[in-house]
């Protein structure tokens, strides 16, 4: 496991986080870990995903079975919705904390996901970055496009969507979207 502190939610049912960390997918080496200040605590491995109600003290399996998951997201408004990344490449997503999965297919050129974040203003929006290429779901996972600013770019991951933008991070530097990914700026770092 790759772990990877992620901040406290604001407010919801105590879910943190709106980002993942590891990479899954053809020639995907690690599994995501999504640490929250409050439980429960994700965490994707070569066999689906596992769930602590403990702070890791003790863990359950969580569905997915039968897949080697990457990176994990909860939205950290609603900790119902989980979203994982597997090998496929694919994105699942749960609404009932989960109990139940959907699973999108990723199109063959996104080979491997190498991060995951979810938009803390909108539970249906999701980022995710694989290939260097970002995309962006508006319909709760159903279909992914690419974000046409960040094209060509040699995007490595989408560091984290906060109240205050969404992040990505290239070879130049670390860029912030305020207007859900339409438009891009360094971010000063």
């Amino acid at each position: 496991l790759q772990p990877r502190q992620m901040p406290a939610a604001r407010g919801g049912q105590g879910s943190g986080g709106g980002g993942s960390g590891g990479s899954c997918g053809a020639g995907g080496s690690g599994h995501g870990v999504l640490l929250n200040v409050a439980p429960p605590v994700w965490a994707g491995t070569a066999d689906g995903l596992v769930r602590s109600e403990d702070g890791g003290v003790s863990w359950a399996a969580a569905g997915l079975a039968g897949y080697a998951i990457g990176p994990v997201a909860v939205h950290p408004g609603d900790g119902r919705r989980v979203w994982a990344a597997s090998s496929g490449p694919a994105v699942w997503h749960s609404e009932d904390g989960g109990a139940t999965f959907a699973r999108t297919d990723l199109d063959p050129v996104v080979e491997s996901v190498q991060d995951l974040a979810l938009d803390v203003g909108d539970p249906d929006t999701a980022y995710l970055v694989g290939n260097g290429r970002m995309r962006v779901t508006r319909d709760g996972g159903a279909t992914w496009t690419d974000v046409p600013a960040l094209q060509r770019q040699g995007w490595y991951g989408t560091a984290i969507a906060t109240p205050g933008g969404v992040f990505a991070a290239n070879r130049i530097g670390l860029y912030r979207s305020t207007d859900r990914g339409a438009t891009w700026a360094l971010a000063g770092v």
